[in-house]
This record gives structure tokens, C-alpha cells and sequence, in this order.
């Protein structure tokens, strides 16, 4: 094993105690060793309503209006030193974009065309202030093992390292354009570095494109919840004592069966009692009541959540396991409430789009009708059902054909309206 492997795994063995560390800090003694089990939180879009479809900004448009290229960059590199790259600052947005672009396209937003936007949600405006690289020279004395045969030899070596670091500094700005009003805005600053090493002499530096994917896929992590729904996993305590009967539940919730690990801690909480002889106590008690509500708030049942952990911090007011698990709860029930809204809010708005397609095929179909819709984000099926089962006076004389194609409508909705037209 060599030093750096060696190296390498201690850092990962100390990473593990510090991550476990202060979730066996705050067990109670008689619950070192209990088992936990996985329950997530769905989060709505930060912004609070849902996208399917966004557009950014051109750069004239951006929060750099008016900023334009940024000059003397070849002066500052000299200024700052030979081991300093400033890079088009101009360039570095224009590569962000289609990363952002990639980014949410993988993530199932879809992404318009600017001046072919009139289906989009939002507007996104990205601002690139900073993009410079610092590159660093260094050395380290150290040791090798080096075995021939049965026989090995320590001898210290020069280990020649060069690092780069990137300074990435970028604004952004979300307009909801139901109301082009601000939605929310902020940073998508990053450092990301790198660092090629040999034993022989000064390597090359790490490559700027590597950096720059780097910032970019920060920046994709830091764009997409505002969205999208995200799911924030969380590991709770499960409490498995041989008392009340908790070691059969945890059998169960260990095979991945909630529902019958409920109904076995749903037994044991009902006759669960104090009894100095058979030395249960209250805590004892309250761990039964807790595993019951973990198991509700698994199943997404907040409210009989919050009631059996609310029952078991009573019976055991100083344990900050259940005292944490009824925060938990409550969190999870607000993330889910504000989920429900936005998908409420996007259902009454397809509604109201499908009662707006609705009164228009009571009435004759002209172009405007037309393009009114496909501006509302009406797919093109339901447009070329309205336009098959309704009475129409569309104008399909090649000048306005040329404009309807102008306008983005597609060559499906366009042949309908003409096959229309001809046979009325």
C-alpha cells in the first residue's frame, strides 16, 4: 500500500467518524446500536411555481447591459504574474450558457429559442464578472517503498506538483414572465481546482477546460432546484430493544416491510406499560411511541407522525433523537404542503387552458384563434382537434402561411388549418 493510498483511506475512515459521531452523540445509552432507516422530503421549485419551459437572456439583455467585453485583460495576466490567466470573461459566459442549457434539458426543463419564446415560464439572465485562473509550483519530500524480491528499501522522494484554481464569479436572474416581475436572483460563484503530480520534474498544469467544467457543473446544481422538485434523503433512528416487543419491528423494517413493521409497533406502543419489575421504563415507553411515528412519517402521514413522537418527547422530554425526529416531521410536512400547492397551481392552470380551448370551439376558428392558443402552450394535438371538430374561417393564402410559420407554429397545425379551409 502506498503512502498516499494509505493516506487516502485514513481521510476516508476519519470523514466516517465524523459524519456517525453526532448521530450516536445525541442516542440515549440504551439505543447505541439502533438500526436507521431512510425517509426523503420532497421539496417544491424554490421559485414556487412550475416551470416546464425557460429562456435566456442574450447577452445585451443580461445583467452585464452595458458592460461589454472587458478590456485590458492581457495587461492584468502581466500585472498579476506569469502563473495568472484571466480569461475572456465574454467567452466564459458563452460557454456557461449551452452548460446550463445541457443542464436542464438532461433534467426535463425544456429550453426556447430567444424571440421563440412565447411558451416559456421564466427568463433566466446570467452576468459572468470573473473567470481567472492561479496556477502554483510546489514540492514535497516524501517516502516510497520500493520491493524487489522478499527484500524492501524506504527511500525519500521530490514530489513536483502543479495546481490550478479557477475563481469563477457569476450572477443570475429569474423573470417570471407570467408577470415579468423578478423572481429570485443571486451568485454562482465557485473555486474549482485541480492538481497534476510526477516524480521526475514540474508537470503540465491541469487543464482550463476542466476547471471550467467543474464551475459549470456547480452552477447546474445551484440553477436546477429552483425548477424542479428535489428530494433531500434523510436517515432516522429506528429503535430495536429487545423490550416491548421493538427487536421483531426492527426485523421487519430491516426486510424493507413497513407496513407490517407499523403494525408490530402500533402493538407494541398500545401495550407497552411502565413495569419496575420487568424493568421498563419511560423511556422505554417513548421509544415505542417514536419507532410508530418514524413509520407514519415514512409513509408521508404527517399528522399521526407528530402525534406519536409529540406522545413518546412526554414520556422522555430529554432525548434530542425524538426531539429532532418531530422537527424533521414538521419540515417534511411543510416541503409536502408547498409540493401540493404548486402542483394544484398547475393543475387549475391546464384547467383553465382547457376551458379557454373549450369556449373558443363553441365559436368559428379564425388565424388568431389559432396562434392565441399556441402562444397559451396548447399542444399541438389539442389545437388539431379543435381545428377538426370546429366551424373555421382561416386565411391560408401564402402570405399568412409564411407568417404563421414566422410565428413557431408547426407544419402540423399549419396542413390542419389548410386541409380546414378546403373542405369548408
Amino acid at each position: 500500500m502506498t503512502i498516499s493510498t494509505r493516506i487516502t483511506r485514513i481521510a476516508i475512515l476519519a470523514a466516517l467518524i465524523v459524519a456517525v459521531a453526532p448521530l450516536t452523540a445525541c442516542m440515549p445509552a440504551y439505543g447505541r446500536h439502533n438500526p436507521t432507516v431512510t425517509a426523503d422530503i420532497r421539496k417544491a421549485p424554490r421559485l414556487g411555481f412550475l416551470v416546464e419551459e425557460v429562456v435566456f437572456a442574450p447577452p445585451d439583455l443580461s445583467l452585464a447591459s452595458g458592460s461589454g467585453e472587458r478590456v485590458g485583460t492581457t495587461w492584468l495576466a502581466g500585472l498579476l504574474g506569469r502563473y495568472v490567466t484571466v480569461l475572456d470573461i465574454v467567452a466564459c459566459r458563452a460557454e456557461l450558457v449551452p452548460a446550463l442549457t445541457r443542464g436542464l434539458l438532461q433534467r426535463g426543463i425544456r429550453v426556447a429559442t430567444y424571440g421563440s419564446h412565447d411558451g416559456a415560464d421564466a427568463m433566466i439572465e446570467i452576468d459572468v464578472t470573473n473567470c481567472t485562473i492561479r496556477r502554483d509550483q510546489t514540492t514535497e519530500t516524501r517516502e516510497i517503498v520500493e520491493r524487489a524480491g522478499d527484500n524492501t528499501r524506504r527511500r525519500e522522494v521530490t514530489e513536483y506538483r502543479a495546481e490550478s484554481r479557477l475563481d469563477f464569479r457569476a450572477a443570475y436572474r429569474i423573470i417570471d414572465l407570467s408577470n415579468n416581475s423578478e423572481a429570485t436572483s443571486g451568485d454562482l460563484n465557485s473555486e474549482p481546482w485541480a492538481v497534476e503530480s510526477s516524480l521526475e520534474d514540474y508537470p503540465d498544469f491541469p487543464s482550463d477546460q476542466l476547471l471550467l467544467g467543474q464551475a459549470h457543473s456547480n452552477a447546474i446544481q445551484m440553477i436546477a432546484p429552483f425548477f424542479l422538485e428535489t428530494v433531500e434523503e434523510r436517515s432516522l433512528v429506528f429503535f430495536d430493544e429487545d423490550k416491548c416487543g421493538m427487536k421483531f419491528a426492527h426485523g421487519a423494517v430491516a426486510a424493507g416491510d413497513y407496513e407490517r413493521a407499523l403494525e408490530l409497533s402500533l402493538a407494541n406502543a398500545e401495550y407497552c406499560r411502565i413495569d419496575p419489575e420487568a424493568k421498563v421504563g419511560s423511556k422505554d415507553v417513548a421509544a415505542a411511541n417514536y419507532n410508530v411515528g418514524i413509520l407514519y412519517r415514512i409513509m408521508a402521514d404527517f399528522e399521526s407522525a407528530v402525534e406519536h413522537l409529540a406522545r413518546a418527547s412526554e414520556l422522555d422530554p430529554e432525548n434530542d433523537v425524538i426531539a429532532e425526529a418531530i422537527r424533521e416531521a414538521r419540515s417534511a410536512a411543510a416541503a409536502d404542503e408547498e409540493l401540493r400547492r404548486v402542483e394544484q397551481e398547475a393543475i387549475d392552470r391546464a384547467e383553465q387552458l382547457r376551458e379557454a380551448a373549450a369556449e373558443r370551439a363553441e365559436s368559428t376558428l379564425t388565424n388568431e384563434d389559432i396562434v392565441e392558443m399556441f402562444e397559451e402552450d396548447l399542444s399541438d394535438e389539442i389545437i388539431i382537434q379543435l381545428i377538426e371538430t370546429s366551424e373555421v374561417d382561416f386565411d391560408v393564402s401564402r402570405a399568412e402561411v409564411i407568417e404563421l410559420n414566422r410565428r413557431g407554429l408547426s407544419s402540423a397545425v399549419i396542413s390542419a388549418m389548410i386541409a380546414a379551409a378546403g373542405s369548408q
